[in-house]
């Protein structure tokens, strides 16, 4: 009598595709999209084993060579949300990218009060201005 054993065993094989070497060249925006966010922390999973961390320089850009092509799960330090990037092709650089949520604030101290509009100047407190045929003034 064969052995039933052998018919029931299945043999899984699994293919894997490296991904050509990128890197990731950004630059991250202030919700507004404006604003760099300079010297800001921020961590990168780039798989649930391996993650980077590191900060934006002065002018908010950040780069990492030799990551996989693909997207990836970034924290930026101060964001409510994790946001999503991509690894770009080498040639690819300083790719913008808009952190949605942070909000940055001027603080209390930088705001020359000297410089605000007062009642006595009425026009600096109209930004639109409508005339009398109905067109506006931006």
């Amino acid at each position: 009598m064969p052995d039933q054993r052998s018919n029931d065993l299945k043999i899984k094989s699994r293919t894997f595709i490296a991904l050509p070497a990128g890197h990731l060249s950004l630059i991250l925006l202030s919700n507004s999209g404006q604003v760099p966010l300079a010297e800001v922390a921020y961590r990168i999973r780039l798989s649930p084993g391996s993650v980077i961390d590191g900060t934006t320089d002065a002018d908010g850009k950040l780069q990492h060579d030799n990551i996989p092509l693909g997207q990836y799960q970034m924290l930026v330090d101060g964001a409510p949300d994790p946001i999503y990037v991509e690894a770009t092709p080498n040639d690819i650089s300083d790719c913008p990218v808009r952190v949605s949520g942070y909000m940055l604030f001027a603080e209390d101290d930088d705001t020359d009060v000297d410089d605000l509009p007062t009642e006595e100047d009425p026009e600096e407190f109209i930004l639109n201005d409508i005339d009398d045929e109905g067109w506006e003034d931006v």
